[in-house]
């Protein structure tokens, strides 16, 4: 009996050791399984970020070749602006010296006729001074000094 107590001992000893052993087995398992997780996340989080890493390197490589194009456009753009804006500053000068022009031509029409009139002083003095000579000799205004010394004064500037 002796030995099969002694091998029943042996067994429960064994038993226990190997319960221990898969139960050590188990948790690294466990734990290789947690870090397994843990890596493919951070695997899957490294290839957005390499996918968007990428994405913007596309962006920057599709402006690198696209700023010679829109400099072009630009300058193009630019060049039209320019000689539109040339253009209509030249119509507006054109317009403005037509204006200027039409102006001109009006106020010396205006001093042609105004020259005329001053033309036509000396035919019509004759005529004030006899229309003087006869208000001063009227007894209704010669009774009036302020008139008196108005028509003097408007004498002498003709004189002039």
């Amino acid at each position: 009996m002796n030995l099969d107590m002694q091998s029943i001992i042996e067994s429960g000893i064994i038993i226990v050791a190997l319960g221990w052993i898969i139960w050590g087995l188990r948790k690294q398992i466990t734990a290789l399984n947690r870090t397994v997780e843990i890596q493919n996340k951070t695997f899957e989080t490294m290839e957005k970020r390499v996918a968007e890493t990428e994405k913007v390197g596309e962006i920057y490589k599709k402006l690198i070749h696209d700023i010679p194009i829109v400099i072009d456009q630009y300058m193009e753009f630019t060049s039209k602006t320019k000689d539109s804006i040339i253009a209509d500053l030249e119509q507006a000068k054109r317009l403005q010296d037509q204006e200027f022009q039409k102006l001109s031509e009006i106020r010396l029409s205006e001093l042609r006729s105004l020259e005329q009139q001053v033309q036509r002083l000396p035919d019509i003095l004759p005529k004030l001074e006899a229309a003087i000579s006869i208000l001063s000799q009227d007894s209704r205004f010669s009774e009036r000094r302020d008139d008196q010394l108005l028509i003097e004064e408007f004498k002498e500037r003709l004189a002039e």
